[in-house]
């Protein structure tokens, strides 16, 4: 911790040093000069690695997009989705999608969330995450993300399958397509979409 002399205490010890006037006859040798105080050591402490406690939570959606080739008209999807799903759509054999589930969640570092698709069918995502910098923007980098699937409840219990891993990351308010995963039972293929909701 640094000292700081307030200026009341400087002219205090000024006047400390001066000598009180006496007679000519009995004049006192005059006191030695006062000791100049030592400073102290700067106690500045040791730049630390900043914690999960340091860092803000971060909010993301998830959405399961099912593209086919269906003749039916397929309902609109949010601007995002629409958006994301168009940079790739050319890349894609398939002219309709359609939003079968989305969901939200909150995390630092990993978390899980379980999502819906045809028929009841359920999905579970699981993701493993740290915060990163893109030139100013903040980004999060997913060293795992996972969907996993299973028959509609009420069917036989049976392991979950994983069906889509990715690595990637993604910047706050951007929106990217995490992959695609062909199911047997599905007429096409499940998108999968993820948002770092700004």
């Amino acid at each position: 911790m640094k000292t700081r002399l307030t200026p009341a205490l400087v002219l205090l010890l000024s006047l400390t040093a001066v000598p009180l006037l006496a007679s000519a006859e009995d004049t006192p040798a005059p006191p030695p000069p006062a000791a100049s105080p030592t400073p102290l050591p700067s106690e500045t402490p040791a730049p630390r690695a900043p914690s999960e406690a340091d860092e803000q939570s971060q909010l993301f959606s998830v959405a399961l997009v099912l593209a086919d080739n269906s003749p039916a008209a397929a309902a609109k999807l949010p601007p995002a989705l629409d958006k994301a799903i168009g940079d790739v759509r050319d890349f894609l054999p398939f002219k309709s999608f359609r939003l079968l589930d989305s969901g939200l969640i909150r995390t630092r570092r990993d978390g899980s969330l379980f999502l819906r698709g045809d028929n009841g069918r359920e999905f579970r995502v699981q993701m493993v995450l740290y915060p990163s910098d893109n030139h100013g923007v903040p980004s999060f980098v997913f060293e795992t993300f996972r969907l996993e699937t299973r028959p509609a409840t009420g069917a036989v219990m049976e392991k979950p399958v994983t069906v889509l891993t990715a690595s990637f990351r993604v910047d706050r308010g951007e929106t990217v397509v995490v992959g695609s995963a062909k199911l047997e039972s599905v007429d096409g293929a499940i998108i999968v979409l993820l948002t770092a909701v700004p």
